[in-house]
């Protein structure tokens, strides 16, 4: 089961989120819901009588064009997308917009080759739109990735440090817990030296199987980066009002995939593709 079922001395029932550790669980339409990270299993009724864990049906024989990972993350029912390699990278001098080459890269301050990954939220001339093949994130996809998807593992994210790196680790939804193991996983207070993993192993064990690294990479005011390496603010394409757009964001303390902030701000863009058959 997902949660941990207990009787305290005045014989009052505590439910715990497995996934979590959150108390905050109800029963809704005989199902045990995490009212925190949405985590859903069978009541105990139903356990006794089918304690078969539910299988997501993920689509077969879909198409992974280059520049993505070959790792299947709902975001929706029945929706499905593929990450790309690597954050959203551009050379103002020549237009050009690329992935990074590895998904731990940060360019940070501005580089001698005058490429950047970290972008205002209007920016002109990105490959950002549903009619091409890469978009961002809506707001509800990036929650639903980090709270609502059902995967075969129970596990979602754990904040690692890869190469060196702070970030954010997605599993996809197929990841099998034996791949390899993440401490304090889908622990939004979870630290990144919780997960120190090198090099080998992340090539090895967890990008070769489709899980996703969002590098710390901080956030640009002006010329400035602030936070790099301690902070990871990513856009959704969900904009806001008064000037304000909705991004996700995580630090060593924290995960929020719904917070609001200034359209003019430098942020991270991690850029996913539709599947198709």
């Amino acid at each position: 089961m997902l949660f941990d079922i207990q009787l305290s001395l005045d014989k009052m029932e505590t439910i715990k989120c497995k996934a979590c550790g959150s108390t905050d669980v109800i029963v809704q339409d005989g199902y045990y819901v995490c009212q925190y990270c949405g985590t859903k299993s069978l009541s105990d009724s139903q356990v006794t009588r089918n304690p078969q864990k539910q299988i997501p049906v993920l689509p077969k024989n879909y198409v992974c064009p280059e520049g993505a990972l070959d790792g299947l993350f709902s975001v929706g029912p029945n929706e499905w997308v593929l990450f790309s390699k690597g954050n959203l990278q551009n050379q103002a001098s020549t237009g050009q917009w690329r992935f990074a080459e590895h998904q731990y890269d940060i360019v940070g301050e501005a580089s001698q080759s005058g490429w950047s990954d970290l972008f205002g939220w209007d920016v002109k001339g990105k490959p950002d739109s549903r009619d091409t093949a890469w978009y961002t994130p809506s707001i509800e996809q990036w929650g639903y990735v980090l709270k609502k998807r059902c995967v075969m593992s129970d596990l979602r994210f754990a904040k690692a440090q890869v190469v060196g790196v702070n970030g954010l680790i997605l599993v996809p939804d197929s990841w099998n817990s034996s791949f390899y193991t993440l401490n304090k996983a889908n622990r939004i207070e979870a630290g990144y030296t919780d997960n120190v993993i090198n090099g080998t192993d992340w090539e090895t064990y967890l990008q070769a199987r489709g899980a996703v690294f969002l590098p710390a990479a901080g956030r640009r005011n002006g010329a400035q980066v602030f936070q790099a390496g301690s902070h990871g603010y990513y856009w959704s394409s969900t904009g806001g009002s008064f000037g304000r757009a909705n991004c996700m964001l995580f630090d060593a303390f924290n995960l929020d995939p719904s917070d609001g902030r200034g359209r003019s701000n430098g942020y991270s863009m991690r850029l996913v593709c539709p599947v198709k058959s």
